[in-house]
């Protein structure tokens, strides 16, 4: 069975570019795209839909899933096969992963891996705890 989507809104931080699936960590409060090696207890969750900031107001809202048993199908880089159980640090970007750096990792890998598209199932760590 699927776990549900936990969806909660937070600001947003000026000057991010945040897409619908990328990590996204808490800073000052508010959110940001999730870099590398985010502190532990800082990542809120996976953002579900994009926004662009410069100067963020107070409408500078996004929806995250901060559900901490939900699995996610990532693009992943690197020449390494991602090994379930092992956790990895973002790759290019908050929403991709780096088979290739398992240091400071947040993303656990947990089958699925598909060796030719270069994608897996991951589950994110190092959770804010959000309530809800």
């Amino acid at each position: 069975m699927k776990p549900q989507t936990n969806v909660q809104h937070f600001l947003v931080n000026d000057n991010q570019t945040i897409v619908r699936g990328y990590a996204v960590v808490f800073s000052g409060g508010k959110l940001s795209a999730a870099g590398d090696a985010p502190a532990a207890g800082t990542v809120a969750g996976v953002a579900l839909e994009d926004i662009v900031t410069t100067t963020a107001t107070a409408t500078d809202i996004i929806a995250v899933d901060v559900n901490p048993a939900s699995v996610y199908r990532m693009l992943y880089i690197g020449s390494a096969t991602p090994a379930v159980g092992t956790a990895y640090d973002i790759g290019t970007n908050a929403g991709t992963v780096d088979a290739d750096d398992s240091t400071g990792g947040i993303f656990t890998c947990m089958g699925d891996v598909d060796t030719t598209n270069k994608y897996a199932d991951f589950l994110v760590k190092n959770r804010y705890n959000v309530a809800g």
